[in-house]
């Protein structure tokens, strides 16, 4: 992703906007790092406590998709299972900066890492007949006795970032920025580990 911030109040605030692809790994994924189909962006603005430290919170709009039939896997290609999932987001992270200059600031080009927490709606759906079909409603793994109960749409994430940002002037800065998210939830595709063995019971 690229990132474009600004500083204010002598550098000890930052606000900027993010923006770029977005990829998914799960049940139809398993193997491959690099499966960007869609893309995402957010605002944050973040606080430098010093050169070396500051904390950031930001707010996303990702949209995430996978597809069986994108795999070389005959399972996968019977099975022919997909899905598209828009993802609220609302996180709150660490950043470290590697470099520092002699004057305290933070250097020209300047490598980061950051991590924390962060909570996620999401809703998966797919388009049928050019209409959106939301798929957590209808209990596709519906179970009597194991899985009765919608998936919950609300989740907690941790969202971990490498990047690296270059000092414009001292005003701007532009960087790139990979990052990636550990959500505790198996239903971002809305496939999880049952299959549906009776009809849901309203």
């Amino acid at each position: 992703m690229s990132v474009l911030s600004q500083y204010v109040h002598g550098q000890r605030y930052e606000i900027g906007v993010i923006g770029g692809g977005t990829g998914y790994m799960g049940d139809l994924n398993m193997t491959d790092p690099f499966y960007l189909r869609q893309y995402g962006g957010g605002i944050f603005v973040k606080r430098n406590f010093n050169p070396t430290w500051g904390i950031k919170a930001s707010a996303n709009q990702l949209l995430i998709s996978g597809s069986d039939m994108d795999l070389i896997n005959e399972f996968q290609q019977e099975r022919g299972l997909m899905f598209r999932n828009q993802l609220s987001e609302m996180a709150l992270m660490v950043d470290f900066n590697f470099w520092t200059d002699k004057r305290r600031n933070a250097a020209t080009l300047n490598p980061y890492l950051s991590a924390g927490i962060a909570a996620v709606k999401h809703d998966p759906y797919i388009y049928y007949d050019q209409n959106k079909i939301k798929l957590r409603p209808l209990k596709l793994e519906y179970d009597s006795e194991h899985n009765t109960q919608e998936h919950k749409a609300w989740s907690i994430a941790i969202p971990m970032s490498i990047g690296i940002k270059y000092k414009l002037n001292n005003t701007w800065a532009l960087g790139v920025e990979a990052s990636y998210r550990l959500a505790f939830t198996d239903y971002l595709d809305n496939v999880s580990q049952y299959y549906a063995t009776s009809f849901p019971r309203e």
